[in-house]
C-alpha cells in the first residue's frame, strides 16, 4: 500500500454514479459502501496504526456506551466518511507498513500521524498542558518503554505487560516523572484473571510536582459518540532527551486530528477507540474532557488479548471502573 491522498480517497468514494453529486451529498453515502470501496483498494485496514483489523466494521456497528445506553447510536454516514477523510492524511501510514523494507519511510509515516509538543498544534497543546504533570515515561536501559499515570500516594499505574516481561529484574527500569528520574522499587499486580495493569512505586520519592490524575468513574458514563478523547504517548525505544521530564514533554505525541480520536465501544471493563497509537503508548491514560476538566476514563493497553470487549479490537483500553478498587 502506498500513500493515498485524501482527495483521491474522496474521489474514489464518490465515483459511483449513485453518489456523484459532489461533497455536499456525502451524508447520503451508505457506510457499507465506504467499507466496500476501501476493501477494493486493499485498504480495509489502511490505517492500522489507529484501529487495527476491521476498523470500519466496528464503526459501522455504531457507538455503544453500556453505562448510559441512551448515548448509544448508529454512526451517521457523514461522520463515518469524515473519519475516513481525516485519517487519510496522505502522509500518515500504518505502523507496520514497510517497516522492514523502508524503515525511513515507515518512521516518517508514523510521525505524520501525530502532533506533539515539538510541533505546532495549539488545541492539542492546551489539552496536554492540563494533564502533563500526571504523566511519566517508564524507561528500560535508557529507552522509553511505556507511559505511566500518577494515581497519588506515591503510586503510578501502567500496563502490566510493560513490567512482566522483565521477570522481576528492575535494575535498569526507571520512571521519569515531573519530580525526577527514579528507579522502580515496588510492583503491585492487579488481582483479576487476565488483567493487564499494574501499580509501581519508585524508590523513596517525595512528590511535589507530580499531580494525581482525576479518575473518571462517573465521567465514563457521559462519553458520547461526538466526544473527543486524548491519549498522549511516546514511541517505544525512543531516547528521552536528557533523561529528564522536560525531555519526556518534548517526546510526547498525540493524535494529529483530535476530532478523529473518539470512543467506539464504552463497556464495563473495556473501551475501544480510534486514536492514533504505536508501540510505547501502552499504559497511557485515556482522557475525556468534560466541562474543561480532564478525567482518566481508561488505560490504553493496545491489543485486547483477553477479548474483554468481544470484538478483537486493536486499540483497546481497560476502563477506569474495572481498575478502581481491584488492586492486590
Amino acid at each position: 500500500m502506498g500513500t493515498i491522498p485524501k482527495v483521491l480517497i474522496l474521489s474514489i468514494l464518490l465515483s459511483n454514479t449513485a453518489w456523484a453529486g459532489g461533497l455536499t451529498d456525502w451524508m447520503k453515502i451508505p457506510s457499507g459502501y465506504i467499507a466496500e470501496k476501501l476493501a477494493v483498494l486493499g485498504i480495509g485496514d489502511f490505517h492500522g496504526i489507529t484501529a487495527g483489523k476491521n476498523y470500519f466494521e466496528y464503526l459501522d456497528d455504531g457507538f455503544v456506551n453500556e453505562f448510559n445506553p441512551a448515548l448509544s447510536k448508529k454512526m451517521s454516514h457523514g461522520d463515518l466518511l469524515k473519519l475516513v477523510y481525516e485519517h487519510s492524511d496522505g502522509k500518515c501510514t500504518s505502523y507496520a507498513e514497510n517497516s522492514l523494507t523502508k524503515p525511513d519511510f515507515q518512521k516518517a509515516g508514523v510521525a505524520a500521524c501525530f502532533a506533539g509538543s515539538s510541533n505546532s498544534d495549539e488545541s492539542g497543546q492546551i489539552s496536554f498542558n492540563k494533564i502533563r504533570d500526571s504523566l511519566a515515561s517508564l524507561t528500560y536501559k535508557s529507552s522509553h518503554r511505556c507511559i505511566a499515570v500518577y494515581m497519588g500516594e506515591g503510586e503510578w499505574l501502567t500496563a502490566r505487560h510493560c513490567i512482566s516481561e522483565l521477570s522481576g529484574n528492575y535494575v535498569d527500569l526507571r520512571l521519569i516523572t515531573p519530580d525526577g528520574n527514579f528507579r522502580v522499587d515496588k510492583v503491585i499486580n492487579c488481582v483479576e484473571s487476565g488483567c493487564d495493569y499494574v501499580w509501581i512505586r519508585p524508590y523513596g520519592t517525595s512528590y511535589s510536582k507530580s499531580v494525581p490524575a482525576r479518575l473518571g468513574v462517573e465521567a465514563i458514563s457521559k462519553i458520547s459518540a461526538s466526544d473527543e478523547l486524548f491519549i498522549p504517548g511516546i514511541e517505544e525505544k525512543e531516547s528521552i532527551p536528557g533523561g529528564s521530564f522536560a525531555g519526556v514533554q518534548k517526546a510526547m505525541k498525540w493524535t494529529r486530528y483530535t476530532r478523529t480520536c473518539i470512543a467506539i465501544k464504552v463497556r464495563r471493563g473495556c473501551l475501544t477507540h480510534t486514536c492514533s497509537t504505536v508501540q510505547g503508548f501502552s499504559g497511557a491514560p485515556v482522557f475525556a474532557f468534560q466541562d474543561g476538566v480532564a478525567y482518566v476514563v481508561g488505560i490504553h493497553l493496545g491489543v485486547d488479548k483477553e477479548n474483554v470487549c468481544n470484538d478483537g479490537g486493536r486499540n483497546f483500553a481497560v476502563s477506569i471502573n474495572r481498575i478502581k478498587g481491584s488492586k492486590g
